[in-house]
């Protein structure tokens, strides 16, 4: 009697392990720079914005981690390439209308979002046809729909 209970224990114990590991494998933590969703209505137009916030952990970010101008980043097919705005996977601008920047019209769809940064605290920024590309590596001159320029500031608390 005292082996049979032995024999259900250990099984009991090998289940419960087993089901465990299965639960931890599961688990979804977060990323270094964590993934964010804003979306707002404006008139009867509703745009979101879909990114990943970079970790600036006290680093120097403009002229530094994001360097100025377009950049040879030395990898893939592209010679000069522009910022990805975010980090991670590409960020994604979505209209449910069209709209203009800049003066310029922006058919309604879903864009991927990328920027050339300007040593005098301008911006321009380009929304690529190619939303679904990783970044900047396979951004083209041609699947551009519209760019603008703007001014950057930065937030103090």
């Amino acid at each position: 009697m005292k082996r049979s209970y032995t024999k259900i224990s250990m099984l009991l114990l090998l289940a419960v392990f087993c089901f465990s590991t299965e639960a931890l494998a599961q688990l979804d933590l977060p990323r270094g720079s964590q993934k964010a969703k804003v979306s707002q209505r404006i008139g009867i137009t509703d745009i979101t914005i879909v990114y990943s916030r970079p970790s600036v952990n006290d680093r120097e970010i403009w002229g530094n981690l994001v360097p100025y101008g377009m950049n040879n980043l030395g990898f893939g097919t592209a010679t000069e390439s522009p910022w990805r705005a975010g980090a991670n996977e590409n960020t994604i601008f979505k209209t449910t209308d069209d709209i203009k920047v800049e003066g310029k019209d922006l058919p309604a769809g879903k864009y991927g979002l990328h920027m050339i940064m300007n040593e005098d605290n301008t911006a321009t920024v380009i929304f690529s046809k190619n939303h679904g590309a990783w970044g900047q590596l396979f951004l083209r001159p041609c699947r551009r729909c519209a760019s603008g320029r703007c001014h950057h500031q930065r937030n103090t608390p």
